[in-house]
């Protein structure tokens, strides 16, 4: 979370706040496979999700089904607010 909070910008023309559940899968070595979009309130809120988890370049520790590593999904909630 702490890369996303470093990383996302408000969009420019972005007119209100909102979310955007994306969805990332990692591979069973931890790195980042996929980042898809599953629902946005903005095309432009949708773009600057994806691009800020796309910058996720750290591994994360893997899954494991069994003790052996596996790829894993999540769905997480980027929130567009301004203070």
């Amino acid at each position: 979370m702490n890369h996303l909070m470093n990383e996302l910008q408000w969009p420019e023309g972005l007119k209100e706040k909102g979310k955007v559940f994306v969805e990332l899968t990692f591979d069973a070595t931890g790195h980042l496979a996929e980042v898809n979009s599953l629902r946005s309130y903005d095309d432009l809120a949708k773009a600057e999700a994806l691009r800020a988890m796309r910058a996720l370049t750290d591994p994360i520790s893997p899954g494991t089904v069994d003790g052996v590593p596996a790829p894993v999904s999540m769905i997480v909630p980027v929130m567009f607010t301004r203070n």
